[in-house]
């Protein structure tokens, strides 16, 4: 049985509406970042100039979440709580107001940030101290270079053509890219999600099946960890995934129930590790990709 990661928090802040503030690299800055076997990114980041301490960074996540060892040592205290849903469940935690928090030359101030445990942390990275979620990322353009294990702060174009250019809507604090699949079959929209390990659908997996995807169950099941705790799920193959101008074939897919009304429109999350670099527009609101 294969063991997937996905980190994936759907928040639900109902009391805490506003965006902290942003401070935007004036200039183009590179940071290296780590990545591992299942393709999450992992950046140095300080809070209130303590650190630097090692946060995944994770697009399908609507906010920023620490480690409760990382609190202890920061000193903070729960203003709040808040419920966590993912595509391996939901539970309580609590919430802590951080200071100002980096990433080379970006920062946000006064992130509300959910407390998880290290058994949590453990689940989706070795050695994490928590997770940067759209809370952070939004209000930013940068690109990931999964080749080379860059991320860039730009306020400048990016080089290259991409063979995807994607319109990205915000739905419940995370970004939701609409993707036609040709042949009248219709439109799936996905999350764009550096947090997971393979294509995640909600949903049940039909034997050749209508809808915009095509479906076929895959012998055996998967052992999906997350930050909410683990659940053995459906394993599939989608035969053709157009992503823009990219098609990628004979996908693999876990095929999950859908992780209760935190999951909105979507149909499911797209790991992008699987393309050689994307780039995040956040003026523009759209998904720049480049094929592998």
């Amino acid at each position: 049985m294969a063991n997937l990661h996905i980190v994936n928090l759907l928040w639900f802040l109902h009391c805490f509406a506003a965006a902290p503030p942003a401070v935007t690299p004036g200039d183009t800055e590179v940071i290296g970042f780590d990545a591992d076997e299942n393709g999450a990114v992992v950046v140095d980041a300080r809070v209130d100039g303590a650190g630097p301490f090692r946060f995944l960074v994770d697009t399908g996540s609507s906010h920023t979440a620490v480690g409760d060892a990382l609190a202890r040592r920061l000193g903070l205290h729960a203003i709040a709580k808040a419920e966590i849903v993912s595509a391996t469940g939901q539970s309580m935690r609590p919430v802590v107001r951080l200071g100002r928090t980096t990433v080379g030359e970006a920062a946000r101030d006064g992130l509300l940030a959910s407390v998880l445990s290290s058994s949590d942390l453990g689940r989706v990275g070795t050695g994490v101290d928590g997770v940067l979620g759209q809370d952070f990322l939004a209000a930013f353009h940068y690109t990931l270079d999964y080749l080379h294990g860059r991320l860039t702060w730009s306020a400048e174009g990016v080089m290259g053509e991409p063979a995807a250019r994607l319109t990205l809507a915000t739905e419940g604090g995370r970004f939701l890219a609409a993707l036609p699949q040709g042949a009248g079959r219709g439109v799936v929209r996905l999350v764009p999600d550096t947090g997971s390990t393979a294509l995640v659908i909600f949903g049940d997996a039909p034997a050749g099946g209508g809808g915009p995807l095509r479906l076929i169950p895959a012998n055996g099941h998967a052992r999906l960890r997350g930050v909410a705790g683990e659940r053995t799920v459906e394993r599939a193959v989608v035969p053709a995934l157009r992503v823009g101008g990219i098609v990628l074939h004979n996908e693999p897919v876990v095929v999950v129930e859908r992780p209760g009304s935190g999951s909105g429109h979507a149909d499911g999350l797209l790991p992008l590790h699987r393309f050689a670099r994307v780039s995040f527009n956040a003026r523009e609101r759209c998904l720049l990709i480049w094929a592998r």
